[in-house]
């Protein structure tokens, strides 16, 4: 059996004018050229392509399986081939409720009473409503043999409609279908993880991005698997142009997903919010300065009235908010004689001079392991009346 080869040539083709064979005039695009080769035929091609200065850095092929591989739904399967991986976590979205060919057990769990692994006979009237409608699969059971086949136990036909028809239900157990093949490799325009348009123009998307394939951002994707669920997901803190609650590990909560890499590999974010343990306050002539533990201004979708810290960029982990804006200042607190209780001091509006800064650090280039924030306020309050 020879592999099939996917071959795709990139190709300067001018604008048309109305003709889809004329020569055409005006601008240059690129169009992308895709064609399925024989192993055999490929070599030639491959030489011919290579050797012209025209199209050697304008070529790319790989045989099919760089994007597919054999898999089985058969949880207890041995031997190579790869298969889906039976769930510990009660999750309500696991690989069993994603089964393509038998979410959540719907049509049974291919076992009947006499312990024989079977295709779900039992469950036959789900399988007429609501059975999926991919026509083949290699569907030969484990358990199958000679009289299995002929007694209508397991599959007469990889054909699902027509193994219906002939035994009044399919196989579920043992599916052995096509999976792609990860890491997956995406290449094209959009936007990026700060909402921004890739490749861009300002703040627009890019006017050639939609035919200058030399502008594609071109990347794996970035998935990560679920051992306890057995499924491949998005990293947590992934947004879709929103805002979130994620936590990294580092002291904070992130913010619009993992859109930073630091200099050691760590995935965090341009953006942490913190929420101060309780009020941060100094004591001036005249008065008190504090910064409130909630951020009375926020506006996290989450609820948390946090402070947006910004990363600094070029430092190697370090994030920083200016908070002169949100401290507070009151005048001096005194005491009731009466009770000895401590009364507050009315709210200091003028004459009031603050300035602060939150300085946190992810880690210390010499400590991997330290983390730190900062909290630095100062400020006056004049006194009453002047």
């Amino acid at each position: 059996m020879f592999n099939q080869i996917i071959v795709s040539v990139i190709s300067d083709v001018p604008r048309s004018s109305g003709d889809i064979f004329a020569a055409g005039s005006g601008i240059v695009v690129n169009t992308i050229n895709t064609t399925i080769v024989d192993e055999a035929d490929f070599y030639t091609l491959a030489n011919a392509l290579n050797s012209s200065s025209d199209t050697k850095d304008r070529v790319g092929a790989v045989s099919l399986d760089a994007l597919f591989v054999p898999y089985t739904t058969y949880y207890e399967s041995v031997g190579p081939l790869p298969k889906l991986k039976r769930p510990t976590s009660t999750d309500s979205v696991t690989s069993y409720t994603l089964n393509p060919y038998n979410p959540n057990f719907i049509f049974g769990s291919g076992n009947n009473p006499s312990g024989v692994v079977d295709s779900g006979s039992f469950n036959t009237a789900n399988w007429n409503s609501r059975g999926h409608t991919i026509n083949n699969a290699m569907t030969i059971n484990q358990n199958a043999t000679e009289s299995t086949i002929s007694s209508g136990v397991h599959p007469a036909s990889t054909h699902f409609a027509a193994d219906y028809y002939t035994r009044g239900k399919v196989e579920i157990v043992n599916v052995r279908g096509i999976a792609i093949r990860a890491p997956l490799v995406l290449s094209g325009f959009g936007v990026d993880t700060s909402g921004n348009y890739v490749p861009a123009s300002g703040s627009s998307l890019h006017p050639n991005a939609l035919w200058d394939t030399s502008l594609w951002k071109t990347g794996p994707l970035d998935v990560r698997w679920d051992e306890e669920r057995g499924v491949w997901t998005f990293p947590s803190g992934t947004s879709s142009g929103g805002t979130g609650s994620y936590s990294c590990d580092c002291g904070c909560i992130c913010q619009d997903g993992f859109d930073l890499t630091l200099s050691d590999g760590t995935k965090t974010t341009k953006i942490m919010r913190w929420v101060a343990p309780t009020d941060l306050e100094i004591d001036v002539a005249n008065g008190h300065i504090w910064l409130p533990y909630a951020n009375a201004s926020g506006t996290d979708p989450a609820g948390v009235e946090a402070y947006p810290l910004a990363w600094v960029t070029g430092t190697n982990a370090t994030w920083k908010l200016d908070i002169s804006n949100y401290l507070q200042a009151r005048y001096t607190d005194t005491i009731n004689p009466s009770n000895g209780q401590t009364v507050r001091g009315s709210t200091a509006t003028s004459g009031v001079y603050t300035s602060g800064m939150i300085t946190f650090n992810r880690y210390d280039p010499s400590d991997s392991g330290l983390m730190s924030i900062r909290v630095d306020i100062t400020g006056t309050i004049a006194p009453t009346g002047s």
